[in-house]
């Protein structure tokens, strides 16, 4: 059995922020960030694809409002026949982020599960109809034929 690729990516940034006021004050924020996402599929890929990442990021406040906060999040999603007529996407994520400092410590969690399923309706009559060999679609003329 052959293993399907893995596609990855990822991303890491890194910002340093100086800032002093007119009344001599002075503070220095550094933000981190770092996510890595992964792709791949199941058996075939109009069949089930598989993704998923997580994302962490962290602020460190030096000076007059110091205070640093953290958040890290994941998610994962698998669409079934993606490319079909109906396609389903179940997917999970979760968030969960704390501060301290002038945030006084709030710690914030958050989980979320969905389901998206549609079903496309639109058809193309016309196309069918070729397709069944019917031929392209002709007026019927509203005289009728005597008989004698």
């Amino acid at each position: 059995m052959t293993l399907a690729p893995v596609t990855t990516t990822g991303s890491v940034q890194s910002t340093v922020i100086g800032r002093r006021d007119s009344d001599g004050t002075s503070e220095l924020t550094v933000q981190e960030s770092a996510s890595i996402d992964v792709a791949s599929y199941i058996w075939q890929p109009w069949f089930v694809q598989v993704r998923g990442g997580v994302d962490v990021a962290h602020d460190k406040t030096f000076g007059a409002s110091g205070g640093a906060a953290l958040s890290v999040s994941a998610d994962a999603t698998l669409d079934v026949l993606p490319r079909s007529k109906y396609p389903l996407t179940l997917g999970l994520a979760h968030i969960d982020s704390f501060a301290s400092g002038d945030f006084s410590g709030a710690r914030t969690t958050s989980d979320r599960a969905f389901i998206n399923a549609s079903a496309v309706l639109t058809q193309n009559l016309r196309a069918g109809c070729r397709q069944a060999g019917a031929g392209p679609i002709r007026r019927i003329r509203a005289s009728r034929r005597r008989r004698r």
